[in-house]
């Protein structure tokens, strides 16, 4: 996980979501860690977002 082109976390696990129809992650990032963030995919920076568990409202 980078911020500023700078290390601020670390993504532990990820794949597709078919119900949100986008990649999904969970990430250890630095407490007081600022965005805009990305997250290096197979060699690239791609974008990030912070978001709250559970990643879909339960029923």
């Amino acid at each position: 996980m980078l911020s500023g082109g700078r290390p601020v976390g670390r993504v532990t696990s990820g794949g597709y979501s078919p119900l949100l129809q986008r990649g999904i992650a969970l990430a250890y990032v630095e407490e007081g860690a600022e965005g805009p963030f990305q997250v290096e995919v197979r060699g690239r920076a791609v974008p990030a977002a912070l978001s709250p568990l559970p990643f879909v409202p339960l029923k």
